[in-house]
Formats: C-alpha cells, sequence, structure tokens
C-alpha cells in the first residue's frame, strides 16, 4: 500500500489486495490492535498523498521566478546606488559648491514624493512614444515593461538612502586625517581607501542595508513600469498582490510571510551594523 501512495508501480492484483486490507480494517472487519492503530496513519498517508500529487499542478513556478527576478535585480541596482551615494556624499561635503547644494536638494526627492510619481515620470520618459524612449526604441532597446526599468524604478525610489547615512558622518569626522596625509605625500586613490573608506564603512553597510531593503521591498513605482508580466517582470510583491487579488491567499500569504522574514534579516543586520557605528563614533570621540 505504501507503494501505492508513493507512485510506484504494483500489480493490479497486489493493488486490489493493499486496498481491500485497508478497507476491511477501516470497516473494523479486522479487529487486530495493529490494524486498527495503523488506520488513522493510512489517512494521514492518503492526504500527504493527494497534497503530493497536487504539488506539480500548483502554479508555485512564477514565484520562485518572482524571487530570483527580485534578487538579480537588488544585484545589479545595489552597487549602482552604493557608488553613487558615496560619490555624492565626498561631492556634498568634501567639496561644497552651488552645484553641490543642488545635488544634496535633487537627492532628497524620491523621500518627498510617492513612488507611484516615480513611477509615473519614469513611463513618461521612457516609454515607446516618451521623450527618451522613442530613440531607444529605434535602437531595439525597451525599457518601460521590461527588467530595465525596473532596475530604474528601484534605483530611483532607493536613490538617498546611502547618501544620507553618510553625509553626517563625514561632516562629523571632518578632514584633517585626509589633510594630514596629502601632506604627507599621500595619493588621493590611496587616502580614499585607507582612511575615509574605513571611516565611513559602516553608514555605508547600514545605507546599503536599507537600500537592499527598499527594492526588495518596492511596490509602487514597480507596479507602473514593469506591466505585472507574469513570469517575466512580476516581483515578490507584486505576485503578493497578484495571489490576493486572484484569491489564492496561501500563496499570498507565503510570499508575504517570505518577505517578512528577509525584512527581520535586514533589521537584524541594520542592528548590527548600528551598534558597529556606535561604537566608531566612541572610538573617534
Amino acid at each position: 500500500l505504501f507503494d501505492v501512495f508513493r507512485g510506484k508501480h504494483v500489480p493490479e492484483g497486489q493493488k486490489s489486495l493493499a486496498y481491500a486490507f485497508t478497507y476491511r480494517a477501516a470497516d473494523k472487519t479486522l479487529t487486530d490492535p495493529e490494524v486498527n492503530a495503523a488506520i488513522p496513519f493510512y489517512y494521514r498517508l492518503e492526504s500527504l498523498h493527494r497534497v503530493a500529487r497536487e504539488i506539480p499542478q500548483r502554479s508555485d513556478w512564477p514565484r520562485i521566478a518572482a524571487i530570483i527576478d527580485r534578487l538579480v535585480v537588488a544585484a545589479i541596482t545595489l552597487p549602482l546606488n552604493v557608488i553613487f551615494g558615496v560619490g555624492a556624499s565626498l561631492l556634498i561635503v568634501r567639496h561644497p559648491s552651488k552645484f553641490s547644494r543642488l545635488l544634496d536638494t535633487l537627492i532628497d526627492v524620491p523621500l518627498a514624493i510617492s513612488p507611484i510619481i516615480i513611477g509615473l515620470a519614469l513611463e513618461l520618459a521612457y516609454a515607446s512614444n516618451g521623450v527618451f524612449g522613442r530613440a531607444l526604441a529605434h535602437l531595439g532597446w525597451q525599457i518601460i515593461f521590461s527588467w530595465p526599468g525596473i532596475v530604474l524604478a528601484s534605483a530611483a525610489v532607493s536613490l538617498p538612502l546611502v547618501s544620507r547615512e553618510m553625509v553626517p558622518l563625514l561632516r562629523e569626522i571632518g578632514d584633517s586625517q585626509e589633510q594630514t596625509a596629502a601632506t604627507l605625500g599621500a595619493k588621493p586613490a590611496r587616502i580614499f581607501f585607507t582612511i575615509t573608506l574605513r571611516s565611513v564603512a559602516w553608514a555605508a553597510a547600514y545605507g546599503a542595508t536599507l537600500t537592499l531593503a527598499r527594492i526588495i521591498g518596492e511596490y509602487g513605482a514597480v507596479l507602473i513600469v514593469s506591466g505585472n508580466i507574469t513570469n517575466k517582470t512580476q516581483t515578490l510583491t507584486l505576485d503578493i498582490a497578484s495571489n490576493f487579488e486572484n484569491f489564492a491567499t496561501q500563496q499570498g500569504f507565503a510570499g508575504a510571510a517570505l518577505l517578512a522574514m528577509i525584512s527581520i534579516g535586514v533589521l537584524i543586520v541594520l542592528s548590527l551594523a548600528k551598534q558597529r557605528e556606535r561604537k566608531n563614533y566612541e572610538y573617534h570621540d
């Protein structure tokens, strides 16, 4: 009977005998205590077998594809935002000018407006009939309703997070160590990697973790530019929303639980980075 439920090939005679034995046990025509004890296990085994046969028929692949695609987008967007955040922070703090003050103001724009507005702006700019999209379409490049658009939207909504963690720290530590190293003949690249970057490494890590959390959990801007195409441009958050809209609550709760676990992991990393940053402050003081 176990082979029957595992899906193995069993001769019809043996299969009929197994079923007959089980049903006789269920009808209590067999009174052996061990058989009666095995009856509940049989029903549990039958339920597990039914679920196992339904697994290939369930649409779990869209969720797996959404998770993989979101991780790919995060792997592309996160390094770009970290590089931009570090460069912009150094420009704002170390090289004050009208341009740096303007940049300091513009970086906060994604925090001040709705992600839906960011998505609509990207669609107006990069749609096939948009400002830049028309020229890109002639080159065969599609931005909206494809993964480049999702990368742009994710980068735009998470743009300020790294710089907003680094700018206060750079102003706090000052540039005395960098100037001392420069007077001793150190080149700018060496000063950056041995002094500046080491001083703000944990602040950059803190901002990068916030950026990663925002990229993974973004919904509004990505919904506009992606089109929510299953197995193509559907991210994890869009998959969760689609499941609830289609009354697939179990799949929706499974995706939400996975996203919650990721968020908890991000919070743990943030707390560790914050403690390390606090220790660095105490060391400098």
